[in-house]
């Protein structure tokens, strides 16, 4: 049901002009008492109002409009970018509009006479001649994800460096020291592995391997090169994945196989979708407050300055642990051992004296 200002007047047995002065903020101009208009409001969130952009831009009231542009609509990332764009954005009184990535110069023109007052990038590497193009059109632009440096345009993303260093701790703090990277032939999923690979190196310790898996073309060729890795007997006890995606393939996969997870190779995720709570066993993986950083984007769209050199802001990461990860299965036998020894063998061994 579409609640209207007529739908909230009618439940309260007051005038419709009365709601509108209300929920504008103008009643109190005629008189209305505030016990009035504190009933309207709260009848207006109780109801979960909201107004219409294109009513509000007719009776005066600035309206703004967003387009959005999209790398890849099948992606559930940036599907849940998008969502959270959306509602955002109708809370602001904002019209929004969804595209793709412009491919040719029609589909840039077109974009162009759309005259929307900004333009919100949705993916990583896809700027080209076209992004400098809208950016010098006037259009306050701003992409969520990791590009090459455009001037004018600005950039909210994950710090990637500290997402990844979250999963590689938990990881060692738990006993792993072998890792096997799984991911496709894509930016994310190259940047993060090289990321991942130099954090590694950086530790200074030869006892932590990695490894990948020959990169495929897309997520349904993951099984095929783990395949490979396991008949090479490629040693890892557990999967660092470029994304969720990418961990979910390697879980049905190894489940399939009658693997067990966690308990001979652990699983961890990058983004948290979401399903990866869905999974079975369900996703350890790292992910930052999508609504937390939709709302910087739209203030800062709306709100701070043009910069000539384009602001880059980065989001802490959160490391949601779940049943996919635990320690390695040997360290699991020893504690189960440690733990079934009797008092009197604990003793036993604390008083033994060494042979001379």
């Amino acid at each position: 049901m579409n609640i209207t200002q007529k739908t909230i007047a009618k439940k309260l047995g007051v005038s419709v002009s009365l709601v509108s002065r209300a929920l504008s903020g103008n009643a109190f101009k005629i008189g209305a008492s505030p016990k009035t208009i504190k009933r309207i409001i709260k009848e207006a969130k109780k109801l979960n109002y909201k107004p219409n952009p294109a009513a509000l831009s007719l009776r005066g009231y600035p309206s703004m409009s967003i387009g959005i542009l999209v790398k890849n609509f099948d992606d559930p990332y940036l599907g849940l970018i998008i969502e959270t764009i959306y509602k955002e954005a109708i809370k602001r009184a904002m019209t929004v509009s969804l595209a793709g990535i412009p491919k040719n110069k029609t589909e840039l023109n077109l974009l162009l006479r759309q005259n929307h007052n900004a333009i919100i990038i949705c993916g990583s590497n896809v700027c080209g001649s076209w992004t400098k193009k809208v950016v010098d059109s006037g259009v306050k632009s701003l992409q969520i994800g990791y590009d090459k440096d455009i001037p004018g345009l600005n950039r909210v993303f994950i710090d990637e460096e500290k997402a990844l260093n979250l999963i590689l701790k938990h990881l060692l703090q738990i006993g792993h020291t072998k890792f096997l990277f799984v991911g496709i032939k894509d930016f994310s999923h190259i940047r993060r592995y090289k990321i991942l690979k130099s954090r590694i190196l950086s530790l200074c310790n030869t006892s932590i391997k990695l490894a990948k898996i020959e990169f495929p073309n897309n997520y349904n060729q993951i099984p095929e090169q783990l395949k490979k890795s396991i008949k090479k007997n490629t040693p890892f006890t557990a999967i660092i994945s470029g994304d969720d995606l990418a961990a979910i393939e390697s879980l049905h996969f190894l489940r399939k196989k009658n693997i067990a997870i966690p308990d001979k190779i652990s699983i961890t995720g990058f983004d948290n979708i979401a399903f990866a709570s869905k999974t079975s066993p369900p996703l350890t993986t790292v992910g930052i407050n999508f609504k937390q950083m939709v709302k910087y984007a739209l203030s800062f769209l709306t709100k701070s300055p043009y910069s000539e050199e384009g602001i880059k802001i980065s989001f802490p990461p959160n490391l949601f642990i779940r049943k996919s990860t635990s320690a390695p299965l040997e360290k699991n036998t020893k504690k189960k051992e440690k733990k079934n020894e009797s008092y009197y063998q604990r003793k036993q061994k604390r008083n033994r004296t060494p042979c001379c």
